[in-house]
C-alpha cells in the first residue's frame, strides 16, 4: 500500500520530532522515516487502543483521523463538526514506540520549535517524567498554538498528547500578552488533564 502524504507527515511525530514536521504542519506533525503504514479517517485502526473520543476543556473530540507503523501510533481527534482537513482545535495522541524517554522527546522538540517557533514556554509542573512545551508556528494562512506534553506510556513507550488551535486573527494582532495568555491557560489545562492510555491491541 502506498503511503499518504499525510501519513508521511503524521509519522515524523511517531519518532523524535523533525523540523518539518513541526514548524510546516505541526498539528499533523510528524516523520514517517521510511516504512509503510497504515491510515483510516473517522475511526481508530483495528490494531490501535485508544478512546474513541476525549473531552478538554468542556468540549468533546471524537476520532477524526488513526496512523500506525513500526515506530507507533497516532490518533487524531476533532471537535464535532469539524474533520482533518477543516478545523478550528484538535487534539493528537501518540504511542512513540522506540527507545526514548518523555525528556528526549521534550528536548528535540524544543530544540526544533526554538528554530522556527514562537513564544516557547515550558509548561507549569513539568518534570523530566512529565514535561510540557507550547509555541506558536506561522503558517501560510494562519498561526497555529501548539501544547506538547509528554509521559510515559504502556510497556515502555513514550506518550505524547497535543493540543493546536488556529489562533482566530484579533488574538493574534493584540500581541504578546494574548498569545501568553492562550499558552497559560492550555499549558495548564493539558498538563492537568488525565493522559490517555494509547497502544497497540
Amino acid at each position: 500500500m502506498a503511503v499518504s502524504a499525510r501519513m508521511k507527515a503524521i509519522f515524523q511525530s511517531l519518532g523524535m520530532v523533525a523540523a518539518a514536521c513541526l514548524l510546516a504542519q505541526c498539528a499533523s506533525s510528524s516523520s514517517a522515516s521510511g516504512g509503510k503504514g497504515k491510515e483510516a479517517y473517522d475511526k481508530l485502526l483495528p490494531q490501535i487502543n485508544a478512546p474513541q473520543s476525549l473531552n478538554y476543556q468542556g468540549l468533546t473530540y471524537v476520532v477524526g483521523y488513526s496512523a500506525a507503523n513500526q515506530n507507533g501510533v497516532l490518533v487524531e481527534y476533532f471537535p464535532v463538526g469539524e474533520d482533518s482537513k477543516s478545523w478550528t482545535q484538535m487534539l493528537a495522541l501518540r504511542s512513540i514506540e522506540k527507545q526514548t524517554s518523555p525528556q528526549q522527546e521534550f528536548s528535540e522538540l524544543e530544540k526544533q520549535a526554538a528554530a522556527r517557533g514562537q513564544g516557547l514556554r515550558k509548561a507549569p509542573g513539568s518534570s523530566a517524567a512529565d514535561c510540557g512545551l507550547s509555541f506558536t508556528i506561522q503558517k501560510p494562512r494562519t498561526t497555529e498554538f501548539n501544547m506538547f506534553r509528554y509521559t510515559h506510556g504502556v510497556g515502555g513507550t513514550t506518550t505524547s498528547l497535543q493540543y493546536a488551535a488556529a489562533l482566530p486573527p484579533q488574538t493574534v494582532r493584540l500581541g504578546g500578552g494574548a498569545l501568553n495568555a492562550v499558552a497559560e491557560k492550555h499549558g495548564a489545562a493539558v498538563m492537568r488533564m488525565p493522559m490517555p492510555e494509547i497502544g497497540r491491541q
